[in-house]
């Protein structure tokens, strides 16, 4: 609640997550979707680059809708009066940021999360980083 006050975020828990007939059911509305495994393993010399990429404070031009397959980290919202906000996603947790939302994503400790990924338009992987990533 306190998230959709102050950054227009929804969250939500999702029962039975990995079930593709629930995911499909997500993803009415939507003109695409994916999922991303982020761990060493699955992407292996590209993993630091991407952390890193998904770590620096940045916002998308369309929504950005996330549900948490397995594996956890830390979403961590910039809200409309300026202040962060840390959201420890596990699987089933369903977040759902509006556009131009500042954001970053980091993984905790165990290194591992795999994100069921929803977009409103074709996904273009541009991201603009705040001023602040940018010195």
């Amino acid at each position: 609640e306190q998230l959709a006050s102050e950054a227009g975020v929804k969250y939500s828990k999702v029962e039975d997550c990995n079930n593709g007939e629930v995911q499909k059911k997500l993803a009415v509305g939507y003109i695409h979707s994916d999922i991303i495994e982020i761990s060493p393993q699955s992407l292996g010399a590209d993993f630091e680059p991407k952390c890193k990429t998904f770590g620096s404070e940045h916002l998308h031009e369309d929504a950005e809708v996330r549900l948490a397959l397995a594996g956890s980290g830390y979403f961590e919202i910039r809200t409309y009066s300026d202040r962060w906000v840390r959201v420890h996603l596990q699987e089933g947790d369903l977040l759902h940021l509006p556009p131009g939302i500042y954001h970053r994503l980091q993984l905790d400790d165990k290194k591992y999360a795999k994100f069921f990924r929803l977009f409103s338009e074709v996904p273009i992987v541009a991201y603009f980083l705040s001023s602040s990533c940018r010195r």
